[in-house]
C-alpha cells in the first residue's frame, strides 16, 4: 500500500471521526437550548437530523475510502464522491446557518466538508 492510499485511508476514517463528533455536540448543543428554552427535546428527531446529515454521509466517505484502498475496488471512489458531494452541498446550504453557529460546531462542519473532499481528491490522485 503506497503512502498516497494510506493517506486516503486515513482521511476517510478522519472523517467518519469528525462525522461522530459533529452529530454528538450537535445533540448535545440542541439538548441545552431546549433545557434553556424549557422546552421538549426531540430525541428521535434530533438523532433523525444528525444520522441523516452527518453521520451517515461521514461514514459512507469513510467506508468508500475503506472499499477503494484494501479491497481495491473501484465502488469505493463512488460511495467517496456521493458522500462529499452530499457534505458539499449541505456545507453550501447551510453556510449562512454556520455563521451563528457555535465556534466549535462551526469549525467541525468545515472541518468535516474539507477532509471528505481530500479524501474524494486522493482517491482520483497516483495510480490504481
Amino acid at each position: 500500500m503506497t503512502r498516497l492510499r494510506k493517506l486516503e485511508l486515513v482521511t476517510g476514517l478522519g472523517t467518519a471521526l469528525l462525522a461522530v463528533v459533529v452529530s454528538l455536540l450537535m445533540l448535545k448543543i440542541d439538548r441545552d437550548i431546549a433545557q434553556h428554552l424549557e422546552r421538549d427535546f426531540a430525541t428521535l428527531n434530533e438523532i433523525t437530523v444528525a444520522l441523516v446529515f452527518f453521520l451517515i454521509p461521514g461514514l459512507v466517505v469513510a467506508v468508500g475510502s475503506y472499499i477503494h484502498v484494501v479491497k481495491r475496488n473501484g465502488w469505493g471512489r463512488l460511495m467517496i464522491g456521493a458522500g462529499s458531494l452530499f457534505l458539499i452541498i449541505l456545507f453550501l446550504v447551510s453556510l449562512v446557518a454556520l455563521a451563528w453557529s457555535p465556534r466549535l460546531l462551526s469549525l467541525l462542519i468545515v472541518l468535516l466538508t474539507v477532509f471528505s473532499i481530500f479524501t474524494g481528491v486522493i482517491s482520483f490522485v497516483g495510480k490504481e
